[in-house]
């Protein structure tokens, strides 16, 4: 990354920079880093856990070593693009990995990898940040204005069924404004873009991130914020809450830089939604339910998800919910009505279920409560065999 030798950003010891604040950002950085560590341990065995002996007996490399090491490389590049979103405040990404098992160091790395890291090298050598680039679910990206590069954007798409092989990425249409930009893949291999008929320029995303350099770097990035996306599925993410007033809000996220519109139909009724760019929507969808302390209460629906210019989606939602009291302080548990649980975990050993529910087998119930600093939970059970499992979590002062 860049080193940060600005003296418009540091103050001695104290540095002062713009807050963290994008999630989406975080969440997708720490997707990349659980992938990309499973990756390398389950990954290209000529470029990963070499072992004192060296390489023979491997074989010649198959197409499952060549893919790993394809999402290795653009992973790594994505993780390190994220970053630099944040760059100054992050001054540095490591991507080396090292331990008993040898896994990626300098002695060994795939090509691909080397090759990311100098295309990523040239084109953001002194970046700024400009905008992020969601026009659809499933699709990311990332502009820049370079003091060298000029505009430079990066996009890719990260639906995990194109990651796997078993699907093509999603293709991304968009209008430019005057010159069309210069496509550079992740290997630094240029292509040259042609605009349709309609002056649609169509570019099929990959999960490894194309770049876009352009003499006009806010036209880029608006151009991309505004690209229509073919097979990135919904643009909008439904979740269920109840309310303690026995309704059930139906929560509508949208998931790309553009408003979006659309209906659900649940419980024999359309119920229409327009959400902003990046924002959520509560809309209600039923009413008249049920409520009360001290009992589990379930909402199961089947429901369609219509939106403009894609096809309706038949989905499914299963909900369990109890309601909490609100207290002042400690709770009396006296008051509080107890919920017996039933979802006893019982595992497997061996391949054969744990035997339980015979008379004097394990049997409890769960109280909760809470305020404006605290939620309180307490659980009573009984056992004909009490394992206390660790003594020291039960003489602890949390305990």
């Amino acid at each position: 990354m860049p080193v940060c030798e600005g003296v418009e950003y540091c103050h001695g010891k104290e540095c002062v920079f713009p807050p963290l604040t994008d999630r989406r950002d975080f969440k997708e950085f720490a997707k990349l880093q659980e992938a990309f560590y499973r990756g390398i341990k389950r990954g290209n065995p000529r470029a990963l856990a070499l072992p004192s002996g060296g390489t023979a007996g491997y074989g010649q490399p198959s197409y499952d070593q060549g893919l790993h090491e394809f999402l290795h490389a653009s992973k790594m590049a994505r993780q390190y693009i994220i970053c630099l979103k944040y760059w100054p405040q992050v001054p540095h990404f490591n991507s080396w990995q090292g331990d008993f098992a040898r896994l990626v160091d300098y002695n060994l790395t795939p090509t691909s990898f080397l090759l990311g890291i100098n295309t990523m090298g040239h084109l953001l050598g002194e970046p700024k940040f400009l905008a992020d680039i969601r026009p659809a679910a499933g699709v990311r990206g990332y502009a820049f204005d370079d003091k060298k590069s000029g505009g430079v954007a990066a996009v890719w798409c990260t639906i995990d069924d194109v990651e796997r092989g078993f699907m093509r990425g999603p293709v991304m249409g968009v209008r430019f404004d005057g010159e069309l930009p210069e496509l550079i893949d992740l290997m630094g291999r240029s292509y040259p873009l042609k605009a349709g008929p309609e002056g649609m320029v169509d570019i099929q995303l990959t999960p490894a991130p194309l770049f876009l350099k352009s003499k006009n770097p806010q036209a880029l990035a608006k151009s991309l914020q505004e690209a229509e996306i073919l097979g990135a599925g919904s643009n909008v993410k439904v979740s269920y809450l109840p309310t303690q007033a026995g309704e059930i809000h139906a929560n509508v996220k949208n998931q790309t830089s553009r408003e979006q519109t659309g209906d659900l139909d649940i419980n024999g009724k359309t119920v229409p939604f327009q959400v902003a760019a990046s924002q959520e929507q509560k809309v209600k969808v039923s009413e008249g339910l049920a409520t009360g302390f001290g009992k589990m209460f379930t909402w199961n629906k089947d429901y369609v998800l219509n939106q403009p210019g894609t096809d309706p989606a038949s989905k499914q939602w299963k909900m369990d919910y109890f309601f909490v009291p609100k207290v002042n302080g400690t709770p009396d548990w006296s008051k509080v009505p107890a919920i017996p649980i039933t979802n006893m975990f019982r595992p497997v050993v061996d391949m054969k279920q744990t035997p339980g529910g015979q008379p004097g087998d394990v049997s409890a119930t769960f109280q909760a409560a809470w305020d404006k600093e605290n939620f309180y939970l307490r659980v009573e059970a009984e056992d004909d065999v009490f394992d206390p499992g660790e003594p020291q979590f039960w003489s602890s002062p949390q305990a």
